[in-house]
């Protein structure tokens, strides 16, 4: 697995978290969520786990 993330690109986060304010993703119940509305009333933070399953 060395070296796999050399092979997809280099990626690195937008300059501002606007830019991710229109991405839409599902919650821990499958419901469709909006990032932007995650943090218009206070700071935000995402995590992301891998599932293997």
């Amino acid at each position: 697995m060395l070296g796999t993330a050399k092979q997809r690109g280099h990626t690195s986060a937008p300059a501002r978290a606007d830019a991710l304010a229109d991405v839409v993703l599902p919650d821990h119940e499958g419901h469709d969520v909006r990032l932007g509305d995650l943090w218009r009333d206070g700071p935000v933070a995402l995590v992301w786990l891998r599932h293997y399953g």
